[in-house]
């Protein structure tokens, strides 16, 4: 068992293209959408998760500056790939350390910049938001998991869960 400790190389790629002066990336938060279960018989109300049916998700990358470099590669119309790869130091139960390699896939279209702000003697700490629709994380080589909302693709540790969800 490995124990994951901090990250310690990461690029940010936009339709193939760095983006330069990127801080941070806020990944999408993965939450399907619910029903719930209610009346006789229960104990007050249970919400069920409907497999499958994500609720909207979004992304932000944190930017020490907006500028011409960054701006035009995710502000503009259409729809946008993101490629964020970073390596991880480990740790095994014997105190072995070694890097685990991954790769976050993320497609969705720009809904805004926001510049930040302008104060002497410090960076303007903008940032650019995207509305997600496909989310694949590869880790070491194997895909974790996989949903594409538009192709209507849910795959999980390998084993594609698709089928259960379409007509």
């Amino acid at each position: 068992m490995y124990k994951s400790t901090a990250v310690v190389a990461d690029r940010l790629l936009c339709d193939g293209k760095d983006v330069g002066d990127y801080v941070k990336v806020t990944l999408p938060e993965l939450k399907w959408k619910t029903t719930t279960l209610t009346g006789a018989g229960l104990m007050g109300d249970v919400d069920i998760p409907i497999q499958g049916m994500a609720e909207a998700m979004s992304a932000q990358v944190d930017l020490r500056n907006i500028g011409k470099e960054n701006a035009p590669l995710l502000l503009t119309p259409g729809v946008k790939k993101l490629e964020l790869r970073f390596n991880r130091d480990t740790v095994s139960s014997d105190g072995t350390t070694i890097k685990a390699g991954t790769k976050i896939y993320i497609s969705g279209m720009s809904t805004g910049i926001s510049p930040g702000a302008v104060a002497r003697a410090s960076t303007m700490d903008g940032n650019a938001t995207l509305s997600v629709f496909r989310y694949r994380w590869v880790e070491d080589g194997q895909e974790l998991f996989l949903l594409d909302q538009i192709n209507e693709v849910y795959k999980v540790g390998g084993k594609d869960y698709s089928d259960a969800y379409r007509l």
